[in-house]
């Protein structure tokens, strides 16, 4: 009896657990029909199929791996070495202006048609696409002539220009050659070059530069001073008051249609430098009854100095008779060749634009006239050729 009850429940547990494993299987899922076969898709030889995964979905398609991104600071820090040529002077002279240029090149570097007398200085450098050049100095006035940032071709080589002028006279004076790269945009430029130039810087032709750029004044304030100099001392002469000696006699000779206007101006002149009893001038000078000849020699035997006036007209002045000088009882004639004769002292005064006369022109007792030095008396400067009319009389 035991056993029988044992193989019951034995029979009834085997019969639950074969239940439990039947039933998930078969879960709620309702039947359905079974889908129809569809025809299979045939590609051409261009297109392919699409992929699918081991599920049976369609697997999304593959995009073309994107290039790695560049390393900035790799490019900063290890950049392609060129060369560089700068030729700063070493000596410069205040205010003027020198040209200095830079090149940079990835290749060996030349210096033909380089601008500018320094010396040729050579280096190495950093290079990039894009540089930048500068140079600096708080005693120097830097103008850049090209632009501060250019490209650098793989051949050939950049070049940066600049006009420097000194602003300071001094010894080891500073100016700095400055080199940077540029990186792409949100790194900072870096500066891969930094050169300090010493320069001494002179004077010696700052004066000569200020004469060379103002000489068109300097000549202007020379000629007034000289101008002015001449007036003064020409001033100074004519207002010096003229001291006689106390043996001045003066006799005037002259025509009155030639010269009576200058002659008068010039008697009044001596008059009141000598006084009226030692200048003795024209007729009316002469005593009424009195003979003409014997009056002038009288005057001429008290006379030390005989002043001929030779107008434009004098040599060739005439009358009906024909030219006055070539009457031996002219007398002007008379006058001049007595003063001759007597060793008198004869000076002639040329007026306006007389000149002297020639020996042919005069007749033989008057020849020795034209062996005397005359003095011309100048319309401008009437007042200084009288008081070297008075020097010359005083001077016996």
């Amino acid at each position: 009896m035991f056993k029988t009850y044992f193989f019951r429940y034995c029979s009834i547990i085997c019969l639950a657990v074969a239940l439990g494993l039947l039933l998930p299987a078969c879960g709620n899922r309702p039947e359905t029909a079974p889908a129809p076969e569809e025809a299979p898709v045939v590609y051409s030889m261009q297109e392919a199929p699409p992929a699918e995964d081991a599920l049976g979905e369609e697997a999304p398609a593959m995009l073309a791996p994107a290039p790695p991104p560049v390393a900035a600071e790799k490019i900063m820090l290890e950049p392609e070495f060129g060369n560089i040529l700068f030729n700063p002077p070493t000596e410069m002279t205040r205010d003027k202006t020198e040209r200095i240029e830079v090149r940079i090149s990835r290749e060996a570097l030349d210096d033909a048609g380089l601008i500018g007398r320094g010396e040729v200085i050579r280096d190495t450098v950093r290079v990039s696409n894009l540089m930048s050049v500068a140079l600096y100095g708080d005693k120097f006035q830097v103008a850049s002539i090209t632009d501060e940032k250019q490209l650098v071709e793989p051949t050939g080589y950049t070049e940066w220009s600049f006009d420097v002028t000194p602003l300071v006279v001094a010894k080891g004076q500073i100016l700095t050659l400055k080199v940077s790269i540029h990186l792409p945009s949100g790194v900072k430029n870096k500066l891969v070059y930094s050169r300090p130039i010493s320069i001494d810087v002179d004077g010696k032709s700052a004066i000569l530069k200020w004469l060379v750029e103002n000489w068109k004044l300097l000549v202007l304030l020379a000629f007034v001073a000289a101008l002015v100099s001449y007036l003064v001392r020409n001033l100074q002469k004519a207002k010096k008051p003229y001291k006689r000696s106390g043996n001045e006699a003066v006799f005037i000779s002259y025509r009155r249609d030639d010269s009576s206007g200058y002659t008068l101006a010039i008697y009044e002149q001596l008059k009141k430098a000598l006084g009226d009893d030692a200048v003795f001038m024209d007729l009316d000078d002469i005593p009424h009854g009195e003979d003409f000849v014997e009056h002038i020699e009288k005057v001429l035997a008290k006379a030390n100095t005989l002043l001929v006036m030779i107008g434009e007209r004098w040599v060739n002045a005439a009358n009906a008779k024909g030219r006055r000088l070539d009457d031996p009882g002219d007398f002007v004639r008379l006058e001049v060749a007595k003063a001759l004769h007597r060793n008198i002292r004869v000076i002639p005064v040329l007026l306006k634009n007389a000149q002297m006369p020639g020996v042919d022109e005069l007749p033989e007792d008057l020849h020795k006239l034209t062996r005397k030095n005359g003095i011309r008396i100048h319309d401008d400067q009437f007042e200084a050729s009288v008081q070297r009319l008075l020097e010359a009389i005083a001077a016996q």
